[in-house]
């Protein structure tokens, strides 16, 4: 389990806030615990480049955290701003 952003900062400064960012990373759902809510590698998105999903195995990640479809998860924000 590792943590979606680890280490030093970004080169433009700080992320923006957001209470995803506690949530643990899994290379895999197969290695999320029961009824844990995690981000995970998806098997979608372009070329090499995989999207990450946010997942509760044996649950719904959507009724968990009160998401719906197009749900802003971070805050839109310039890094050169």
């Amino acid at each position: 389990m590792r943590r979606l952003y680890a280490g030093s900062m970004p080169p433009w400064g700080n992320l923006p806030e957001s209470p995803f960012l506690d949530i643990p990373f899994y290379p895999w759902l197969k290695d999320v615990p029961a009824e844990t809510t995690a981000w995970i590698m998806g098997s979608s998105g372009f070329d090499t480049a995989r999207f990450l999903e946010l997942v509760v195995k044996s649950g719904s990640a959507a009724e968990r955290l009160g998401l719906a479809s197009g749900s802003q998860l971070f805050p839109l924000f310039a890094p050169w701003m």
